[in-house]
């Protein structure tokens, strides 16, 4: 996972924990742990198409609205993940390049989907405060 992705996590983490009740951060960490782990096993997959948002991030962000009480469909998830990730670098083309790029591939899937709930995350705390 690149510092960067870390940097974000560490950063939102410590701003959700002053906004939010211990069951609600509970609760993120779950949704955002469970996503990002399906990413990382998504992101072993040989090709380029499995680097857009994926159905497990889909879930993350609906999962996460639903902590605080927002509903969200799937477009306007996709919409939120697409805002938040737009502010991200390390999207990787670098799959093609065997096991060393798939390696990294999954690093940079799991540090992507962390920030992004993490970012979603706090987002909400802060639309509901």
């Amino acid at each position: 996972m690149s510092e960067n992705y870390k940097s974000i996590i560490s950063d939102k983490k410590v701003e959700a924990e002053k906004l939010m009740t211990s069951e609600q951060f509970t609760a993120c960490d779950a949704a955002i742990h469970t996503a990002s782990v399906a990413a990382g096993a998504i992101g072993t997959i040989p090709t380029p198409v499995t680097d857009s948002i994926s159905d497990e991030q889909i879930k993350m962000a609906i999962a996460l609205g639903k902590i605080f009480d927002q509903k969200l469909s799937e477009t306007a998830a996709k919409a939120l993940i697409s805002s938040v990730e737009s502010t991200f670098v390390g999207k990787t083309g670098i799959k093609p390049i065997l096991i060393a790029g798939w390696m990294a591939s999954v690093a940079v899937a799991v540090g992507r989907t962390k920030a992004i709930g993490w970012s979603l995350a706090v987002d909400f705390a802060k639309k509901q405060q």
